[in-house]
């Protein structure tokens, strides 16, 4: 029995297509892309309660692939909105995602028997930025004084308390790559009704210019160095990037944090105090690596792709005994 892996993700996604293609190209072992936005319009979805029957989902390359046959699974990108056939009435287009999304998930989680990378509801419960800070700080890393609030009077005790305190989203809406951090400003502070209207994370700022963004797989951790004055580095890449050597107690913090969500793998971004003490920002289930890869020249998706096929290679011998 041969390894044989799949991939959920967009249809353009170049992370999926780069890694499918080492996959197969590195390793000689067979990939297939599912695309996540485009399963109604290619079609083609089929589970049945009958135990023999084949549990079907559409691949990139118009085929389809029964989920069974699947030893790991990257579920890496589902999708926000269906591509649908011309003409189709915007009234129905709501109804179609949701069945799609359910039908997808529900295939899914009752066929697939392999290597999850990782989880579903795990990856959707770490998506969740409160549950993040809880289990980095089980983990024993250290997080930033946080207050999750929509009390003026508690958010302008906080502030106070934490000059140049920060502000952001709970949770990123599904689709959006990135929701950016900011400054409290005191226009926001003197705003009674927008204090009010929904709990946001307000943070103590770390001070410093060196931040780290941490790609951990499985048991290894690849970190990189970015030199940057902005608060959110991410809105301006054209700063310095370099490898960054990680000491053994950040690396085994880091993976028990995952531990702690149920995770295999996500991409931590981190920043260091003047005294190089690691603080805690965030880990992203499925996070972006290639940029990373691009800038700072490591082999982040030759050691990703290595690890699918090793994920999978274990699952078959499992199979086998």
């Amino acid at each position: 029995m041969e390894p044989r892996i799949g991939i959920i993700t967009y249809g353009d996604d170049p992370h999926g297509h780069l890694i499918k293609k080492k996959i197969e190209e590195q390793h000689g072992v067979w990939c297939c892309l599912i695309p996540s936005d485009e399963l109604v319009l290619r079609g083609r979805l089929e589970w049945s309660s009958q135990s023999e029957a084949p549990a079907l989902l559409p691949t990139i390359e118009g085929q389809t692939v029964d989920v069974r046959t699947l030893n790991t699974l990257w579920y890496r990108r589902t999708s926000v909105k269906q591509t649908l056939p011309e003409n189709t009435d915007a009234a129905y287009e709501l109804p179609i995602l949701r069945s799609t999304e359910r039908v997808l998930e529900g295939i899914l989680l009752n066929a697939f028997q392999g290597h999850w990378v990782s989880h579903p509801l795990a990856t959707r419960l770490a998506e969740n930025k409160l549950v993040q800070l809880h289990a980095a700080q089980r983990a024993g890393l250290r997080i930033p004084a946080t207050l999750v609030s929509q009390d003026p009077v508690h958010i302008r005790r906080f502030c106070a308390a934490h000059p140049g305190a920060i502000i952001k989203p709970v949770a990123t809406p599904r689709g959006v790559e990135l929701a950016s951090t900011a400054v409290v400003s005191q226009e926001l502070l003197d705003n009674e009704e927008v204090l009010a209207l929904t709990a946001s994370i307000y943070q103590e700022c770390i001070p410093g210019t060196r931040h780290l963004r941490i790609s951990v797989v499985g048991e290894r951790c690849d970190g990189a160095l970015i030199e940057a004055e902005a608060l959110d580095w991410r809105m301006d890449l054209n700063v310095p990037f370099s490898p960054y050597p990680l000491d053994s107690h950040l690396e085994q913090r880091l993976r028990d944090t995952l531990h702690e969500l149920g995770l295999v793998m996500g991409i931590f971004d981190v920043k260091l105090t003047d005294d190089d003490e690691p603080v805690f920002l965030e880990v992203n289930p499925q996070g972006q690596f290639l940029f990373v890869e691009a800038l700072c020249r490591l082999p982040l998706a030759d050691i990703f792709a290595a690890f699918l096929v090793d994920q999978a290679t274990q699952d078959v011998k499992s199979r086998q005994r």
